[in-house]
């Protein structure tokens, strides 16, 4: 059988509209944490789609955002406003592959312009415009890989390109040796090195830490065999189940898809 998602407090469970049988779901992606809040996700599957229920229980507004991978097919809506304890929903393809993340102290600037100051694609309202946009980095992202029933949802948290929150994927009564929780459940923004932070507005407080090969370019730290680093190692050691390296192979998580309808899998 397969879990559904939990990323800490995040719940995304998939149903098929058949009444006969039903596909199971994928991971979770959950932002914050116990100490702080989380942002919740349900996921229903009807027969060709997943819904997520995204709901904010941060004690701050999250502005949650999703984007498809290449080759498949852009959502018709991309993001959200959630102040603490709203949700909403997100319809994705039942085969669908992209990213989830959470944005931070977004507002309009005297441009006009819909502003972030972690996680911002640049765009003139909450909807992400250009859909050929990523992120600004650093961002945690959840990303998934989601497959019709029968086969594998591969899912991961990542801070290969930096961290802006504490996200954690976690599935239930799902089946595979790799069908376990992944993310980052620590907050490394006040521990991060001083020269891989990002700081807001008010030119103090971090609100992201830059992975090293962000911050310091390709040829050092972002290599297959670069050398053991200390900014390595402290991405690793805070968050030893989520991908913090470009070539981190260590952080691949699936769940089986199963077979019959009927299954149901859920994922907090």
């Amino acid at each position: 059988m397969r879990a559904s998602p939990v990323i800490r407090g995040v719940l995304i469970t998939r149903y098929s509209k058949s009444k006969s049988s039903s596909r199971e779901a994928t991971p979770v992606v959950l932002f914050c944490f116990p100490l702080r809040g989380f942002l919740h996700l349900d996921m229903l599957q009807a027969s060709d789609s997943v819904t997520f229920t995204i709901a904010n229980n941060c004690p701050f507004t999250v502005w949650p955002a999703a984007r498809s991978n290449a080759a498949y097919p852009e959502l018709s809506e991309t993001s959200f406003t959630l102040e603490q304890g709203e949700s909403t929903t997100l319809q994705v393809p039942g085969d669908w592959a992209g990213s989830i993340w959470g944005r931070t102290s977004c507002s309009k600037n005297p441009s006009g312009n819909f502003v972030c100051a972690t996680g911002d694609f640049n765009s003139s309202s909450v909807q992400l415009v250009d859909v050929g946009k990523r992120p600004a980095l650093p961002v945690t992202l959840a990303n998934f890989h989601l497959v019709h029933p029968g086969g594998e949802d591969m899912y991961h948290v990542s801070v290969a390109d930096g961290y802006n929150l504490p996200m954690i994927i976690r599935p239930q009564r799902g089946t595979g040796n790799t069908c376990v929780s992944t993310g980052c459940i620590q907050d490394l923004n006040p521990p991060c090195p001083p020269e891989l932070r990002v700081v807001g507005d008010d030119g103090i407080t971090t609100v992201a830490c830059k992975s090293a090969c962000l911050a310091f370019g390709p040829w050092a730290y972002c290599c297959s065999d670069c050398v053991s680093n200390s900014y390595g190692q402290f991405f690793k050691d805070a968050c030893p189940r989520a991908r913090n390296h470009l070539f981190d192979t260590s952080y691949l998580f699936s769940c089986s898809s199963a077979k019959s309808q009927r299954e149901q899998t859920k994922y907090h």
